[in-house]
């Protein structure tokens, strides 16, 4: 597994994120939220001279030869380079399902990444002082582009920038990886996913 400071519950990341503040004096940190026992890996960078911006960085494909367990912060070592504070969300949806090298923030079915990577900023910000909403950009390219405008939509006020991004995953070129996460979400196949009630509703709202 990759490295992780810490690893913690949601319910106690205030208490782990502001015990790592007070006592490390790095201000950098990948450590590690769980949510209904599912693993979010987070990578949270802290600037000193561009502390009222907060960037918040979402993954692509990944390589699993490169790296086994999924946990990757892509663009993670542009950190000196962005003038703002740094958190880069690691997809659990590639933790927790073995070779799967592409998820779309869709986890296991239930949870939904995104809604997840909003609850955890909450606690990072007000643990933290970090930048609200309205100081606040969603950064992806592809599947990292489909979680940032996600995500974004929860964090109403927020700013988002996408490099093309795969708004709809369902119609993504390599059938198996496309077929992989409808299963996750219980569907046998795309015109099943189409068909589903919740699909349509949230397409129409």
């Amino acid at each position: 597994m990759s490295e992780l400071e810490f690893v913690c519950p949601l319910s106690e990341l205030e208490t782990s994120i502001t015990k790592w503040s007070g006592s490390s004096e790095s201000s950098t940190v990948k450590f590690g939220v769980t949510v209904d026992e599912v693993l979010f890996p987070v990578f949270l960078h802290l600037s000193d001279t561009h502390n009222d911006r907060l960037t918040v960085l979402y993954n692509g494909a990944v390589s699993r030869d490169r790296c086994e367990d999924g946990i990757v912060f892509q663009r993670s070592s542009w950190k000196d380079e962005i003038p703002s504070t740094i958190v880069s969300f690691a997809d659990p949806t590639l933790v927790l399902h073995d070779r799967m090298s592409i998820g779309w923030g869709q986890v296991d079915g239930q949870l939904f990444a995104p809604e997840q990577y909003k609850v955890i900023l909450d606690v990072l910000r007000d643990s933290l002082s970090l930048p609200g909403r309205f100081e606040t950009l969603h950064y992806g390219s592809s599947a990292g582009g489909f979680q940032a405008l996600a995500t974004a939509g929860y964090d109403r006020g927020s700013r988002v920038l996408c490099n093309n991004p795969q708004t709809d995953y369902s119609k993504y070129s390599v059938a198996w990886a496309t077929n992989r996460v409808l299963k996750v979400n219980g569907f046998a196949n795309r015109d099943e996913y189409l068909g589903a009630t919740n699909f349509l509703a949230s397409r129409n709202s």
